[in-house]
């Protein structure tokens, strides 16, 4: 993996986590 891979891979997987959190926040809402 070149460092680019690696950063978009990265990125990828920090916008996965936070959509999941933001959807775990919004479940406890109902």
């Amino acid at each position: 993996m070149t460092q680019e891979e690696l950063a978009e891979y990265s990125n990828l997987s920090v916008n996965y986590i936070s959509k999941v959190e933001r959807e775990k926040k919004s479940k406890h809402q109902y």
